[in-house]
């Protein structure tokens, strides 16, 4: 079904619907021009945009605040549990992607688990590259800690779970840090070599991203910095018992291979990872809510596994 990078892996796949295939197909047109034009700095209002487009939640309400020196937005469901919070990092290659931008999209994943998410707007590429977003993304963690969050599970699409997925394992080797409960991303960003196989063999099915656009945008945030660097691409940190990780993955994306093998990885290194494969589907394809049966469905998964940790 899959490349050579699926031998190995433990994964829950999940067929694509009639219904989705027609709307895929219609992607498939309207995208067409735009496929790898979305990168840097000049594409943040248009990113924007479309992220606001999303439906908001109709039992959510949201309102900024700072948090341990990083600014963001809350999503609060009407009747969420006060010691537990969901810490959400926005996709966007590190270059775009703003808090405010994702209020909708997060507030449904919030609605759906009961819990206050806060997204923070950790510092962008190319002005601010990396440590930047690490530290501010760490600020973010510690800064529901000393709030009082007992239970903070940690969540992130396309870089935004690049780094959900460094964060998570830069804490739980911290001895004086509470660690994540859990950690559920989307289309992660683990790999910014780029030495993943799909980004060659899914580079036709990919209907939003494209390899060399990738690399200019990773170029802006690693600024010098190595790309094995653990802290810049989680799969070459160390994986071993981490908190529970759930990863949803289309598997018509070029970063269909960064999620194959960093589970791999994590798997061999005593970590628990759910792998849901979504046939068919594009780049965080959750977002498509309203559109995709596969979105609504994705969110609900998560929102169960985010609640069953403990």
């Amino acid at each position: 079904m899959f490349n050579d990078e699926l031998r190995g892996v433990a994964n829950i796949y999940h067929s694509i619907t009639p219904h989705d295939l027609a709307v895929i197909s219609l992607m498939k047109e309207q995208f067409s021009t735009l496929k790898g034009k979305v990168e840097g700095p000049q594409t943040r209002a248009p990113f924007d945009q479309v992220m606001e487009s999303i439906k908001s939640a109709k039992k959510v309400s949201y309102y900024e605040e700072t948090i341990n020196g990083v600014k963001g937005w809350w999503c609060i469901p009407n009747n969420d549990i006060d010691s537990r919070a969901i810490l959400y990092f926005h996709g966007g290659a590190y270059n775009v992607g703003s808090s405010r931008a994702y209020r909708n999209f997060a507030g449904n994943i919030a609605e759906r688990a009961n819990l206050s998410l806060f997204i923070p707007d950790y510092r962008l590429a190319p002005e601010n590259p990396y440590p930047a977003a690490v530290e501010d993304a760490q600020s973010a963690y510690i800064g529901l800690l000393n709030k009082g969050f007992k239970n903070i599970s940690i969540m992130g699409d396309s870089a935004g779970g690049g780094l959900a997925l460094v964060t998570m394992a830069k804490i739980a080797f911290q001895d004086d840090l509470l660690n994540p409960s859990s950690c559920t991303v989307f289309s992660p960003w683990t790999d910014l070599k780029l030495d993943s196989i799909t980004m060659q063999s899914k580079a036709e099915n990919d209907i939003l991203l494209a390899r060399a656009s990738l690399e200019r945008d990773a170029a802006r945030y690693l600024n010098g910095i190595s790309p094995y660097d653990p802290y810049v691409s989680p799969l070459y940190g160390s994986l071993y018992r981490l908190p529970p990780i759930q990863i949803h993955v289309g598997e018509a994306e070029i970063l269909l291979g960064d999620s194959l093998r960093y589970t791999e990885k994590a798997i061999r290194n005593n970590t628990r990872v759910d792998l849901h494969i979504w046939e068919g589907m594009p780049h965080v394809f959750p977002s498509n809510l309203g559109k995709l049966d596969a979105a609504e469905e994705a969110l609900n998964i998560t929102a169960s596994f985010i609640l069953w940790q403990e």
